[in-house]
């Protein structure tokens, strides 16, 4: 007999550390707890005993449980389930419960008592697959598998089934079915999965996060998630986020217009300004009948000029209408001249839909007259000195002609025209950057005589500026991280130093930034043979030839390679300077030189003045020349529009359209004077030749003997070809600008010129 050296109170003791036990009288009233069932609860044995049972009851379980629980034992029967209960710290456990009554020697039930077995690992498990379950078969998840070879194996869900568009995924290439419309996106999964399949277990993760993990597919927009099985084979979870994108979108699209909206209404003055310019680019570009590289390049460096304005301003839509169309120009300039013709009309009509799309938006919000209106808020105190100075002029006319140019000069300071106005635009272009490109920078630092007119000559040239502000911010300013190494400032720093010296104004323009990479900038020359190794060349000069830009991919911002050049042609256009001045991985200064002679003469009158030239000239010209009788002639405020019209554009110190307007009937009194000596001796050839030039010819007389009357001040003006145009083009331009008409009636029809301010 083998003797039995295990006591009884070891075994009880044993018993009470390792199982989970309770008991309780027929009320549920807790009267013994093992120590397992402390442990497991959380509660100590004093904290449970004289408590009823259901303190430890989890809200998840259902009621029924329960009176199920006690039907049984209370007819004496053992009753066996799965718990879930909770723990005193709040969570939960589940015991799998076995429950019976216990009785005493008369058989009467007198409690009952429970053993449990913690199951709770197992059954987080379950939950857990069924969680994941779950999920994967949501509307908006898709999974499936892949083996090594990109096939798709038996298992995926339905859903990949709708976001793929086919009735089966079994055994098909995982990259023909994601990327079948992306080759580059193809190329790169195909490249990744082929080293995937050979690398080990830590090179595999670092290529799995090369994979796309976004991708826009039939109607979805979709993202990948990428995971490598103990198998080796590869899960993807396929997440539809279309609506999430959508909406995404629309809260992007409205902080973009609220922004547009702010910036608007703070610069009320410039979006005019600057709307005038741009319609009158739209005009001329439309047109023009000579199509040619130089033109193409004006339109290129237009082009960009504006984008850069209107993107100052937040403008929405044609700001990426522009940079669409820049895009289209590069790709046209290998098509022939018929084709870009036809391209610049749509062009034009592309820009003009997307710049009044943003001007009704505007309106909608800040109301219909804010962009039409000419109110201009000024400074009490300055009035107060131009009464004064007008004054001066009602006693004394001694030194009339000083004192009103004092006042014309004070009424454009009001308005705006100053050198520094002009320049402190661009503070906020480096706001804008900085908070797009996250770069921290200090504010624009702007010194200069606040006072000093704007020579109208440098107009153009100021607004060109912005391409060094954008490039600055965009290539000069360096990432946070790349300060940090250099031992820099976080924030970066821009200024501008300008001054008036020998009838030339100076601008300085400077940033703490990168400086220029001179071996990055030669090797890009001799790729596009531009220079040859060896060439001895100032480097700094490359950056103003037209398309050099050492980006490989241009964006909205910069690197297209226009902006410095447009620059540059425009300083040159004045027999102005530009020079940089190169600090290595400390900054870079543009050095501008530009002569220096502000117009006083121009006010709102001068297309008056204009008009009063041609007055003189036409009257003359139709009387004495064609031999007509005058009948009237008189300023009108509605434009006026004959059967046979041109439009001249004048350029110079000022820019301005003249539209001359003939009725039929003036024209052939114009045509049987002309030619009542020759016309015998012309055939209808002869007289078809004659009648189509018969308008621009007429045009042309007549601006050639006004110019020699056009104000002086004006100095040497540029006269473009006479150019038929659409009415409604004119009428619409019109309304936003400034001009002033007449009309000249004669007994053989009637004569109308119109000057507008550009």
């Amino acid at each position: 007999m083998i003797q039995n050296n295990i006591d009884d109170e070891f075994l009880f003791n044993l018993y009470k550390e390792n199982i989970i036990s309770s008991t309780t009288d027929l009320n549920g009233t807790i009267t013994s707890v093992s120590k397992a069932y402390e442990k497991i609860s959380g509660y100590t044995k004093e904290e449970l005993i004289g408590q009823n049972h259901n303190m430890v009851r989890h809200p998840d379980m259902p009621s029924y449980i329960f009176e199920e629980l006690w039907n049984t034992i209370q007819s004496g029967n053992i009753w066996k389930g799965e718990i879930k209960n909770l723990k005193k710290d709040g969570t939960h456990y589940w015991v799998y419960a076995t429950i019976s009554p216990y009785k005493n020697n008369n058989g009467s039930i007198i409690g009952y008592a429970s053993v449990r077995e913690d199951i709770t690992d197992k059954k987080d498990i379950i939950e857990l697959n069924k969680k994941i379950t779950d999920m994967l078969n949501y509307i908006k998840e898709g999974y499936l598998i892949v083996d090594k070879n990109m096939k798709v194996s038996k298992n995926y869900s339905n859903k990949c089934l709708e976001i793929l568009n086919t009735d089966t995924l079994y055994n098909k290439d995982i990259s023909e079915l994601l990327f079948k419309n992306d080759k580059n996106l193809k190329e790169e999964f195909d490249t990744a999965f082929k080293y995937i399949k050979k690398a080990n277990k830590k090179q595999q993760n670092l290529y799995i996060s090369l994979l796309p993990t976004k991708h826009e597919l039939n109607k979805y927009v979709i993202t990948l998630n990428y995971t490598i099985m103990i198998d080796g084979n590869i899960l993807i979870l396929i997440t539809d986020i279309t609506n999430e994108e959508k909406l995404a979108q629309k809260v992007l699209h409205e902080q973009k217009m609220q922004k547009m909206i702010i910036t608007i209404a703070k610069n009320k003055k410039e979006i005019i300004d600057i709307g005038k310019t741009f319609e009158g680019f739209l005009l001329k570009v439309e047109t023009n009948k000579t199509i040619n590289n130089k033109f193409m390049q004006y339109i290129k460096m237009e082009l960009h000029r504006f984008k850069g304005l209107f993107a100052q301003l937040e403008m929405l839509y044609v700001t990426d209408a522009i940079d669409t169309e820049e895009s289209h120009i590069k790709e046209l300039e290998q098509t022939n001249n018929s084709e870009v013709e036809y391209y610049l009309i749509i062009l034009c009509s592309n820009l003009r839909m997307a710049f009044n799309r943003d001007l009704k938006m505007i309106s909608d919000i800040l109301g219909k007259n804010f962009i039409s209106s000419n109110q201009i808020e000024v400074n009490l105190d300055k009035l107060n000195s131009i009464e004064n100075n007008l004054l001066t002029i009602l006693q004394s006319d001694e030194n009339s002609k000083n004192t009103i140019r004092e006042c014309i000069k004070d009424i454009r300071k009001l308005k705006g025209k100053t050198i520094y106005n002009e320049l402190y635009i661009f503070s906020k272009t480096i706001q804008i950057l900085s908070k797009k490109l996250e770069k921290p920078m200090f504010p624009f630092e702007l010194i200069g005589d606040k006072e000093a007119l704007l020579d109208y000559r440098h107009k153009k040239i100021m607004s060109y500026l912005v391409h060094i502000f954008r490039n600055s911010m965009a290539h000069g300013i360096e990432p946070l991280e790349v300060r940090e190494e250099r031992s820099k400032s976080h924030q970066g720093k821009i200024s501008c130093i300008f001054k008036i010296k020998n009838k030339n104004l100076l601008i300085l323009i400077s940033d703490d930034g990168n400086g220029l990479d001179f071996e990055k900038i030669s090797k890009i020359a001799i790729e596009k043979n531009l220079i040859k190794i060896g060439d001895t060349i100032n480097l700094s000069k490359l950056i103003f030839m037209e398309d050099f830009t050492t980006y490989n991919k241009a964006t909205n911002i910069a690197g297209r390679g226009i902006g410095l050049s447009a620059i540059a042609d425009e300083i040159r256009k004045l027999n102005g300077k530009i020079r940089v001045i190169n600090r290595p991985k400390k900054g870079l200064s543009f050095f501008i030189s530009l002569p220096y002679m502000p117009i006083e003469y121009k006010t709102e009158s001068f297309t008056k003045h204009i008009c009063d030239a041609i007055i003189l000239n036409s009257q003359q010209y139709l009387t004495e020349d064609i031999n007509l009788n005058l009948i009237s002639t008189s300023n009108i405020e509605k434009l006026s529009f004959k059967d046979e019209s041109v439009v001249l554009k004048f350029d110079g110190k000022i820019e301005f359209f003249c539209y001359i307007s003939f009725s039929i009937e003036l024209l052939n009194a114009i045509f049987e004077f002309t030619t009542k000596d020759i016309i015998d001796q012309l055939d209808n050839k002869d007289i078809s030749d004659i009648r189509s030039n018969l308008l621009q010819e007429s045009a042309n007389t007549i601006i050639g003997l006004s110019i020699k009357d056009f104000p002086k001040e004006l100095g040497q003006l540029t006269m473009g070809i006479p150019c038929k145009i659409d009415h409604r083009i004119l009428e619409n331009f019109c309304l936003k600008n400034e001009f002033s008409s007449f009309i000249i009636k004669t007994n053989r029809g009637d004569l109308n010129c119109t000057i507008i301010d550009i």
